[in-house]
């Protein structure tokens, strides 16, 4: 059954790529390539109708992950996410970096003109004590600082004797928990790598939700810990307590838009995924991309509220 090779890391459509890039410049990240796609080629990719666009494939050195900047013309006026609503479901959210030391980390990021959201989290899971902290940068578009037990992230990152290792998971909550992971298992050909819940209120206070209901139930799904996964999380509060951003990220609107997912045969995975309940949102193509060069993509969306572009490439 064709599959998913790997997950390259996120994709987000940017109103300033400059600010984007010294945003993940802080991280570790560093250009690799950039393409401009006229009305035709941005049609084809992304679904849009009447808009051109710049893409930026940035890397992690050393690594085959990264994350992908699309500057679209003209801009939306529509972000995905709202920071003073951080407990919305159905939209990608964070974008995580493993810090082996957490205050070099944040003063990496502190140089590059970004504030990490105060409380930062502290919390216990049974591999030992962790710290977390978002930074919420242009486009409402959020990274996280985690830093906890180093054999912990030994398994859990590919990158771990920098300051930030690559962008090692993206997360967002959903409505519906287990469908969304029978979706990435059926569609992708992913596997839960990882379950995990908080109950904290310093956790609660970082999410921007309090409350007694509000506890976190997590599944990590990917091929592997020591590669990007997806997290897949739901935080407890009964239905009617948040907003399902359902159908929001999507281009051109602004922010964390989804992920990269390298794969063996788009034109298959892509029957999978409207097979399980997902959409195709761009049909199968040939491209030529920053990140990739040629390759056949198709861009699709789950029910985790992700779209997500299918890149084999040639």
């Amino acid at each position: 059954m064709p599959s998913t090779r790997y997950v390259h890391g996120p994709v987000v459509s940017s109103s300033d790529l400059d600010a984007h890039l010294r945003l993940f410049a802080a991280f570790g990240l560093v250009e690799h390539a950039r393409r401009e796609h006229d009305v035709r080629e941005c049609a084809a990719l992304w679904g849009t109708t009447g808009l051109a666009a710049t893409e930026i494939a940035l890397a992690t050195p050393g690594t085959r992950y990264g994350a992908r900047l699309l500057r679209f013309h003209p801009t939306s006026d529509v972000v995905v996410r709202d920071r003073h609503r951080g407990y919305d479901a159905d939209a990608p959210k964070v974008i995580d970096f493993y810090a082996p030391d957490f205050a070099a980390a944040r003063a990496a990021v502190e140089r590059a003109g970004f504030v990490l959201k105060e409380p930062l989290a502290e919390y216990d899971l049974p591999e030992g004590r962790f710290v977390e902290g978002h930074v919420w940068g242009p486009d409402e578009v959020v990274c996280a600082l985690l830093g906890g037990p180093a054999e912990f992230f030994a398994d859990f990152a590919t990158v771990t004797d920098r300051t930030f290792s690559e962008p090692q998971s993206l997360s967002g909550s959903v409505s519906r928990l287990e469908p969304a992971v029978a979706f990435f298992e059926q569609a992708l050909g992913l596997r839960v790598v990882y379950r995990y819940g908080i109950d904290d209120d310093s956790f609660r206070e970082l999410v921007g939700s309090g409350g007694p209901q509000f506890r976190l139930r997590a599944v990590n799904v990917g091929l592997d810990t020591r590669e990007p996964y997806f997290g897949l999380i739901h935080y407890g509060m009964p239905d009617g307590s948040y907003a399902s951003l359902a159908g929001r990220a999507r281009p051109p609107h602004r922010g964390t838009l989804g992920a990269t997912i390298v794969v063996d045969d788009v034109d298959a995975v892509s029957a999978r995924v409207a097979a399980a309940g997902g959409a195709v949102l761009a049909a199968p193509c040939e491209a030529e991309l920053a990140a990739f060069g040629g390759a056949r993509c198709a861009l699709v969306a789950a029910p985790n509220g992700g779209c997500y572009q299918l890149v084999a490439p040639r």
